[in-house]
Order: structure tokens, then sequence, then C-alpha cells
């Protein structure tokens, strides 16, 4: 049965990029609302939202306007306006910016991270390649999950859960190469770059001499867009 007001949707997911929220929006067994005009929004609250059930959940998908950690802050303050009824709030992307684990090995995209607490990226210094080092006040900055979520987490440590779990992500994952090509594997092998390479171009066309991605250890603004 659909909810009739804001406060029955229990979980929240936001998204900063329109691929992320696109990838979610597949997951939604049922789409309750697109337009925002469904369920009342806080006058204040300007944020854009899809509401919608997975599996016996209610969720509404917040789109973030833009990236960056004000925007976010800004946003969950308004979804909280909105709807009131949140319990789990899930920030759900691509993790491009994660480093190595602290065993070395590598995380590739594609990679499902999971983990029991967060530390401030700004309470520590990133050394190179690849590892970061916090400070020593940065316990105080660590964010935890509630208590129902850990236990879940700590559940998901047990090789016999962990395997009915990654069962259950690859049923969700076929179900959305199913419904859209965009979650298909591309049909070439990908080709893996160390992270410290460039980038740019190598063969200019006569007449580009003076890119400097050939004349310098810089790249070019049409390169750098490239890999965006």
């Amino acid at each position: 049965m659909r909810p009739t007001t804001a406060k029955e949707f229990t979980v929240a997911i936001t998204c900063a990029l329109p691929l992320e929220a696109d990838a979610v929006e597949t997951m939604f067994d049922e789409v309750y609302d697109v337009t925002g005009c469904l369920y009342d929004q806080h006058p204040d609250d300007t944020n854009a939202y899809t509401t919608g059930r997975i599996g016996a959940h209610n969720v509404v998908l917040c789109y973030l306007s833009r990236i960056g950690k004000a925007v976010a802050a800004r946003s969950a303050s308004n979804l909280l306006r909105s709807y009131t009824g949140i319990q789990l709030a899930l920030t759900v992307g691509i993790c491009g910016g994660a480093p190595y684990t602290l065993s070395g090995t590598p995380i590739f995209l594609g990679d499902i991270i999971i983990c029991n607490s967060m530390i401030d990226y700004e309470y520590g210094v990133r050394h190179t390649p690849g590892s970061f080092q916090s400070h020593a006040n940065a316990a105080n900055t660590i964010v935890r999950a509630d208590r129902k979520l850990q236990s879940f987490l700590m559940e998901l440590e047990a090789d016999m859960r962990r395997n009915g779990f990654e069962d259950r992500v690859l049923q969700n994952l076929r179900i959305a190469q199913r419904s859209q090509a965009t979650w298909k594997l591309p049909p070439a092998d990908d080709v893996l770059f160390e992270a410290s390479y460039r980038h740019g171009h190598y063969n200019r066309v006569a007449g580009s001499s003076k890119c400097p991605c050939v004349t310098g250890d810089q790249m070019c603004e049409e390169a750098f867009k490239s890999i965006q």
C-alpha cells in the first residue's frame, strides 16, 4: 500500500550525479512520484525527489544540485524537514576518490565498499601513493553507524551471510542490466592504467605541436575534459 504522507518514508538515498541516481532508481520495485507534487515538501526545501518502494521499504531518492560537502549538508537538512520519518540515510555513488585499503588491495570501479565508520578527510594528510594518515584528534570526527546498522555490518562479516548478500547484489545487477543497456559490461576489455599515468595527447596532428601534452608535463584542456 502506498504511503499517504511524507512521514511514512523511512529510507533516504542521496546521489550527487544523475548517473548514480539513474542506477538507484533502476532498483525501485515501484515508483510513486517523480514530480515532487504527491507528497508535500517543506516550504524551504529546494531539493528534487523521486519517491518509490524497494522491497518493503518506502524510499525517497534525493538529487544533489551539484557535488560538494556544503551542498550535501544543506540537502540533508532540507530532506529531514520534509521527510521527518527517515530512519536510514544512504549516500550512494561511484566513490571514485577512495584510496587503497590498509592491506594494499586496490579498489576498482564496480567494487562495493562497506565500512562501519567514517573519518572526515580534512582531519588527515594524504601521502603518495594512495595512503591516508589521520591526525591524532581524528577520533573526535569519526562518524559511526547506529546500533541496528552496526549489527547488520557485523553480520556481513560472517561468510554465510556475506555470500548471501553478494548473491542478492548479483541478482539486482542482473535486473538492472536487463532493464537498460547502460549497466551492461562494455564489449571490449577494460584497459587499466597506473594512477600516475597522464592521459594526454601523444599523437597530435601537424600544426598542434604546441599542445602542452606534447611539449611539457601539463595536460591541455581538451585532454583534461575527456577523462572527467
